[in-house]
């Protein structure tokens, strides 16, 4: 069947899909899913989608793999090319099976094993599934990343977990001092990592913001202690800290690692009720604000802004 968006949401979802917006191939997929009893939710890391299916039963591989590969035909998400199926029921803690394929090959020289997603990573990924809200199990109200969790926490995974309406968006709270907290779309975030400290190289002559840079997928990830960068006190003191929560972020290709105490819940907003700034914020703290939500009391900060920091082009080029 092709793809006939038949209102202007449905138009809107699959336009995100074919973007490459794990929500929405998430929500696509459960179009056609959702009738057999089956829920798909979905993540993605380095070319590679993964899918988790969830249901009372366990299907056959052959029809869910096969409409999963027809739709992802039609939808062609940029940059992803392997696929990685999984199929699970509720409370158990090992799949019933799993299934990889290429995307851009034909069936037939498809290769059997999920290859194109380690297995390691596919492991922590799929009983990261188990919970509605992985990364809320795993660092919210304050309790630290489990040892297991440390290296790939998938904020993609929380995209997929239900249905947004069109103009409904997902953020997390983050608490930038003891009292202040600021929400930030998941759109914007790569990755959530809970860093060992001594693995930040400090750099000298930096502004007071920069903590430092990470060796974060063989690169280098500057990272800045947000508070600072807004203007604003800041609680964090790396002497006394093991380990430190980054929020991996990008815009226009540029990536940065955003130092926080700790983080909230993730929240879904209408971005229909996105206020501009008023001069009621500091005006530092304006210049990296996308606007505010009235019901949420937050500022909702914008990542480019953030990345395009001024401080940060001057000391931090490559």
């Amino acid at each position: 069947m092709m793809i006939t968006p038949q209102s202007p949401e449905l138009e809107a979802i699959v336009s995100l899909a074919k973007q490459g917006e794990s929500s929405a191939i998430a929500t696509f997929l459960n179009l056609f899913l959702n009738s057999s009893g089956i829920m798909a939710r979905v993540g993605y890391q380095d070319h590679c989608l993964g899918i988790l299916l969830e249901s009372d039963f366990v299907p056959e591989p052959a029809e869910p793999v096969a409409l999963i590969r027809q739709k992802l035909a039609e939808l062609q998400p940029p940059s992803v090319r392997f696929v990685t199926v999984v199929s699970y029921q509720p409370g158990n803690s090992e799949p019933a099976w799993h299934e990889a394929f290429d995307l851009v090959t034909e069936p037939a020289t498809v290769p059997t094993a999920a290859s194109h997603f380690p297995a390691p990573a596919l492991t922590r990924w799929l009983h990261q599934g188990q919970s509605a809200n992985p990364i809320e199990t795993a660092s919210i109200h304050g309790n630290p990343i489990p040892e297991a969790e440390t290296d790939w926490l998938p904020l993609d995974f929380i995209k997929g977990t239900s249905p947004l309406t069109v103009d409904e968006f997902r953020f997390l709270r983050l608490y930038f001092n003891a009292s202040e907290t600021a929400l930030l779309s998941l759109s914007a975030i790569q990755q959530v990592l809970n860093i060992p400290v001594p693995e930040i190289l400090p750099v000298p002559h930096m502004p007071d913001c920069v903590l430092g840079s990470y060796n974060w997928r063989g690169e280098m990830l500057w990272l800045v202690d947000l508070a600072q960068q807004l203007g604003c006190s800041s609680r964090l003191n790396l002497h006394h800290l093991d380990t430190t929560i980054a929020i991996a972020i990008e815009s226009d290709r540029q990536f940065l690692g955003i130092v926080v105490p700790r983080l909230g819940d993730v929240e879904v907003h209408d971005r229909q009720q996105l206020q501009p700034p008023t001069t009621a914020f500091p005006a530092k703290l304006k210049s990296f604000m996308s606007g505010y939500f009235i019901a949420a009391q937050s500022p909702v900060l914008n990542a480019r802004a953030l990345n395009q920091d001024s401080r940060l082009q001057v000391h931090c080029a490559d």
